[in-house]
């Protein structure tokens, strides 16, 4: 109790927070140990971290773990998808390439994407963003044009210095 009480003296944006907005988050003591581990994970809401295999909303490339939030079609025939990008290896700078960023209906038209947004950043060619190790980054895409009823493709195009151009692509079933 002394500590909280400390934290909300000290911290007046945390303020707004009640002691009950902590208690589902547990900090994991030296004595876990890996025959209990499942169990204590689960029971703190953690989830085993799910692979390309069994979600199709997930694909994985050069180390980069992108997440297919959802796409959705507003008026003026645009038509939005999110995505949470996670870095799996060491700090590095990632862009989406708006230009050569697509998608494709179940009719099979394509359309290129106009716009992109990464984290805090929009452009309508190209959008980076500095990627810290294990957090994800929300992005998305944003194509103009008429779509039909299905996607059956969703190709993200990325560049990295040193490697080069990638995609990440979700494909409808």
């Amino acid at each position: 109790m002394f500590k909280s009480a400390l934290i909300f003296s000290l911290i007046p944006s945390l303020v707004s927070f009640t002691q009950s907005s902590f208690d589902k988050y547990q900090i994991l003591s030296p004595n876990f140990n890996s025959k209990n581990s499942l169990a204590t994970l689960a029971k703190i809401g953690f989830q085993k971290k799910t692979t390309k295999e069994n979600n199709p909303k997930l694909f994985e490339v050069e180390g980069f773990i992108f997440e297919l939030i959802g796409c959705k079609s507003g008026g003026y025939n645009i038509t939005k998808c999110d995505l949470a990008v996670e870095n799996t290896l060491e700090k590095r700078t990632l862009q989406i390439v708006v230009n050569k960023t697509r998608i494709i209906d179940d009719a099979g038209n394509e359309l290129v994407a106009s716009q992109a947004t990464f984290g805090s950043k929009k452009h309508q060619y190209g959008v980076s963003n500095d990627m810290s190790t294990n957090v994800p980054i929300r992005a998305s895409v944003t194509f103009s044009g008429l779509l039909g009823e299905k996607i059956n493709l969703l190709d993200i195009s990325c560049y990295m210095q040193g490697t080069g151009f990638f995609n990440a692509e979700f494909k409808g079933k």
